[in-house]
């Protein structure tokens, strides 16, 4: 297969989440950067400053308001014009690894840089959930670089009712009772517009989104803790203790039991 951009995958999907960094470099400078390759993939939202990045077979221009992807195993090197370089930058991985290039979006809304400076303070927080949020913020992101290249558009006011529905989520999904008609009635939406604003936001299903919720928090408890498996299910916000082992087995192909025995023999 032939390389590829990120954009080229509809779903791609994010793996594992290492670090949010917020770093400022003198203007004017020159720097040398993971000449034996990267160990994971990137993303660098420019905050101010002009810069070259330097790959083997080509020259990438940022400045502010852009966002660059650096992919996994990429080797480079950057110049810095006279302004001094801000940004914030996140390491990851994703399952899709092959032959990926690096590239440049100029996606120039507040929109975007709201999400990294959101990124970065539930990193440096660090709540309970502060990993799951961490993704949910990954995949805002590539959301907006699909819909900013496709020229899809959505008012601000709706945007913020979804994101506001999102929070709202984010804040209840540990509750049983919690469900995606309340997160619509919060953004004040009948449901179906409310589903389909959703998917165009975060380009995933809100039941999707919740669920997800559940069961990352479902994971660290069993990872962490010694509660029962039916005491994590009600905990993480499943409605009974069956139900949760059947969407757990479902989604990683473990049952909850087999997953802790796995992390404990990790």
């Amino acid at each position: 297969m032939g390389k590829r951009r990120i954009t080229d995958y509809p779903h791609l999907t994010f793996g594992n989440f290492y670090t949010v960094i917020e770093q400022t470099i003198d203007g004017g400078s020159y720097r040398a950067e993971n000449p034996n390759g990267r160990g994971s993939a990137g993303l660098v939202y420019i905050l101010s400053g002009k810069v070259d990045y330097r790959f083997c077979d080509c020259t990438l221009s940022v400045g502010a308001g852009d966002l660059l992807f650096l992919p996994h195993g990429g080797k480079y090197s950057f110049s810095i014009g006279e302004e001094e370089y801000k940004y914030i930058f996140v390491n990851f991985d994703f399952l899709e690894e092959d032959d990926i290039i690096p590239e440049v979006f100029h996606v120039r809304t507040d929109h975007v840089e709201r999400i990294f400076k959101r990124l970065l303070k539930t990193y440096n927080a660090r709540p309970p959930e502060f990993r799951e949020e961490c993704m949910i913020s990954l995949y805002s992101i590539y959301s907006c670089i699909r819909r900013e290249l496709s020229g899809g558009y959505l008012p601000n006011a709706k945007r913020e009712s979804v994101e506001r529905a999102a929070a709202y989520i984010r804040e209840n999904h540990r509750k049983s009772s919690a469900t995606v008609a309340m997160a619509a009635k919060e953004a004040k939406l009948s449901l179906a517009h409310f589903r389909r604003l959703f998917c165009q936001v975060y380009s995933v299903c809100p039941q999707e989104y919740m669920m997800e919720l559940r069961l990352d928090t479902a994971k660290n408890l069993l990872s962490v803790s010694d509660m029962t498996v039916s005491e994590i299910a009600y905990e993480s916000g499943f409605s009974s203790p069956y139900y949760f082992s059947r969407i757990f087995r479902i989604k990683t192909g473990l049952t909850p039991t087999e997953y802790r025995n796995k992390y404990d023999d990790a």
